[in-house]
């Protein structure tokens, strides 16, 4: 049963169809129609005005916006869901902030990130790269009977290392004892600093050692300025040894 009613300023179309209620064609072609629940269904929606402050829920567009989406709610003016009925992403009522709710912000494009501090992609103000893991020290001119532990994060270029080991024999006087194998190489072909977190020797802990980072290496030089950048060979056969410190990736 199909009834069509009208007053002064309105027209009613009312429909009872098995499927849809209402359909628009043009040259016996559908072009849309309405659910009996309310929902449009057609193939495009072209908007051609700008929406207002008042407005619950609306779709507009100008040519200096494009599309616009409005919408007015007493927790969030806008909310996207997924096909589970989740929010994914919503903008708080009266708010100009864009709140995540589920899941994270993924690109679909290696290399690309977020601009910070600046309104157009300059790279300086880009971060483009976060990673953190374990990596493995391979000790040269000393040696190690336990399992070391060695971590890292990377935030852009910079790179925060840690490694710990345990029951370190050291080198004979004269050998320089090294740590290599870290994550990324330096920056530049000059020493980068570090620090000594932890000497579990008394003999190594009393010559006030620095650490400096070049290539994958872990570099310890002695502060008094002497040409031997060895360890002493009367420190312990079984001391521990705690280094941390951050230095620029190339």
């Amino acid at each position: 049963m199909s009834t069509i009613k009208s007053s002064a300023e309105n027209l009613t179309l009312n429909a009872d169809g098995s499927g849809n209620d209402i359909k628009f064609q043009s040259d016996a072609v559908e072009k849309g129609s309405l659910t009996d629940g309310g929902v449009w269904i057609g193939s495009t929606f072209e908007p051609t005005g700008d929406t207002a402050a008042s407005d619950n829920a609306a779709i507009g567009y100008t040519a200096a916006e494009g599309l616009i989406l409005t919408g007015q709610g007493s927790t969030d003016d806008v909310t996207i869901k997924n096909d589970a009925d989740t929010t994914v992403l919503n903008v708080a009522t009266g708010s100009s902030d864009i709140e995540v709710s589920a899941g994270d912000l993924i690109f679909g494009t290696a290399g690309k990130g977020i601009v910070l501090g600046a309104t157009t992609n300059v790279d300086a103000n880009t971060l483009d790269d976060y990673e953190e893991g374990t990596w493995t020290p391979d000790l040269t001119n000393g040696t190690s009977e336990s399992t070391n532990t060695a971590t890292y994060i990377k935030i852009g270029r910079k790179v925060f290392y840690y490694v710990y080991i345990d029951n370190l024999s050291y080198p004979s006087d004269g050998e320089h004892f090294l740590i290599d194998g870290l994550p990324f190489s330096a920056r530049g072909s000059f020493y980068q600093g570090g620090t000594i977190g932890y000497v579990g020797d008394s003999d190594l802990a009393s010559q006030g050692l620095m650490v400096l980072t070049l290539g994958t290496y872990i570099y310890f030089h002695r502060q008094d300025g002497t040409t031997n950048r060895a360890l002493n060979n009367t420190m312990d056969s079984c001391a521990n040894l705690i280094v941390s410190g951050s230095y620029e990736a190339a």
